[in-house]
């Protein structure tokens, strides 16, 4: 039941949090998600279970931004609901205050994940298109919305739009696309799933 988790690092502390959905009752899993959290000073090995992060609401794929500050916040969501909050800065296993539903998605499905890009917040997920989700985009300047639909990313055929509109290299389609943007060496890249 560990769909679609998220790992961050805290270097005040030098641990790994990794973030993992899982039912609190496995016969009646799809309505008691909650989200878990364990923690290890190895970004692959030896994590141990420190529980559930406590308000949180009951959906899947949990997403951590780390802001410039250092502040961060949590992200969930699934069946068309995402919402978001602050974690401690003292303590990644904690909420800081309730969490919010992030307003403004066009045709939220699930798989939020977080990043900033010159001075702007970009929230990406899976949409509802059907047969295959879309990876899709919104902005705001604040990590916790309110969001501005920005379009989509990669469409159901697995075509990352170019700025001029033309089309990069097509892939095979598949039931979802869930994907992350990252800033490796001063190039941006878009990982996703089919």
């Amino acid at each position: 039941f560990m769909w679609a988790p998220d790992c961050a690092y805290n270097p005040e502390n030098q641990t790994y949090y990794f973030y993992f959905p899982h039912p609190a009752n496995a016969a009646n899993w799809n309505s008691t998600w909650r989200v878990g959290v364990a923690t290890s000073k190895y970004p692959n090995k030896e994590f141990r279970v420190r529980g559930y992060i406590e308000g949180m609401p009951p959906e899947i794929d949990p997403c951590v931004f780390i802001d410039e500050d250092g502040q961060p916040y949590i992200y969930n969501g699934g069946g068309g609901k995402c919402y978001g909050g602050k974690l401690r800065k003292d303590d990644w296993t904690k909420l800081d205050g309730e969490v919010k539903p992030m307003t403004g998605l066009s045709d939220f499905h699930e798989a939020t994940w977080i990043h900033k890009y010159n001075g702007k917040y970009y929230l990406s997920y899976a949409d509802n298109n059907p047969g295959a989700n879309r990876l899709r985009y919104a902005t705001s300047d604040s990590p916790l919305g309110p969001w501005r639909s920005g379009g989509v990313l990669v469409d159901s055929r697995g075509v990352v739009p170019n700025q001029d509109g033309s089309k990069l290299q097509a892939t095979n389609a598949a039931h979802n696309t869930h994907g992350s943007l990252q800033e490796i060496n001063g190039q941006w890249y878009v990982f996703y799933h089919r």
